[in-house]
């Protein structure tokens, strides 16, 4: 039986890299989907459920090139031997004012949902 939606907003396939800055280094990641209030990434270093990251998110829009920041918690985790997998729950809800490059990204894609293998994984709802 599957489990209910609990998202508040659809994720959306978005292909993208980003960097979380950690105190002595810095983790390169991957995304693949992304939503206003959160996003899966995947990378080789290691975060703990209930973490919190700020992440900052690289990318092109209509052929400009940007940065934005992130910020929120970790609330699932997929750990394997060659990448570990992520949710990324934000702590504020991308904004045009904040994020006007994702806000854009996301709402010029397909609004084609995306289903998530992390679902039963190891999760937590803040």
């Amino acid at each position: 039986m599957k489990k209910p939606e609990k998202r508040q907003h659809p994720r959306i396939a978005f292909l993208g890299t980003a960097s979380i800055s950690m105190e002595k280094n810095t983790v390169d990641v991957s995304i693949t989907n992304m939503s206003m209030g959160g996003l899966h990434f995947h990378c080789n270093g290691v975060f703990d459920l209930g973490g919190e990251v700020c992440m900052h998110v690289k990318g092109a829009y209509r052929g400009k090139q940007f940065e934005e920041m992130v910020s929120g918690r970790i609330v699932t985790v997929y750990r394997s031997r060659g990448e570990n997998s992520y949710g990324l729950q934000f702590a504020l809800a991308l904004d045009s004012e904040r994020q006007p490059f994702l806000v854009r990204s996301l709402q010029g894609r397909k609004k084609r949902g995306v289903l998530s293998f992390l679902r039963d994984s190891f999760t937590h709802s803040w």
